[in-house]
């Protein structure tokens, strides 16, 4: 949280901030060092790119559980990321294009059906892949064939019949 123990005092504050999530604040702790041009300025000018790069791949990640049908996870993860980036303009952009993702009425429909086929999961892994639980998969696979989650409900079908 306070990271590393050879990082300079004057950084603490920074990796405290963003370790809880309050990423403007950190980004502002460290444009303060870094503008002060002190011994630790380019020591905050690092950081920063790493830091963004960071946020820049809890985006990304966000992006790939949109494309792989983790919707649920997608959705858990923007929420956090969402209220994190207040302040960070580059970021709050990127956060208001998902917003309106998942604002969709295509994406709510999706998550109803991500949801309910967490229900079947959650059952089969409970239970294992046993030939009731993988009956009710298949015929929330063909009802729903379009959903984005069906391709993860054909892959597991695949997994039970072998």
């Amino acid at each position: 949280k306070k990271g590393p123990d050879d990082a300079p005092k004057a950084l603490k504050g920074a990796y405290k901030s963003f370790a809880k999530g309050d990423y403007a604040k950190a980004m502002a702790e460290l444009e303060k060092v870094a503008a002060s041009g002190d011994e630790d300025a380019a020591a905050a000018e690092a950081l920063a790119k790493t830091f963004t790069k960071d946020l820049e791949a809890k985006f990304k990640r966000v992006d790939w559980m949109l494309e792989n049908a983790y919707l649920i996870e997608a959705e858990s993860l923007f929420e956090a990321l969402e209220k994190d980036v207040k302040g960070l303009t580059d970021f709050e952009e990127r956060a208001a294009k998902l917003a309106e993702t998942f604002d969709e009425a295509a994406m709510k429909d999706e998550l109803k059906l991500a949801k309910s086929y967490a229900k079947i999961e959650s059952t089969l892994a409970e239970k294992g892949l046993d030939e009731k639980a993988l009956k009710k998969l298949e015929k929330f696979v063909e009802k729903n064939a379009e959903a984005k989650v069906a391709v993860r409900g054909e892959r597991l079908l695949k997994l039970g019949k072998k």
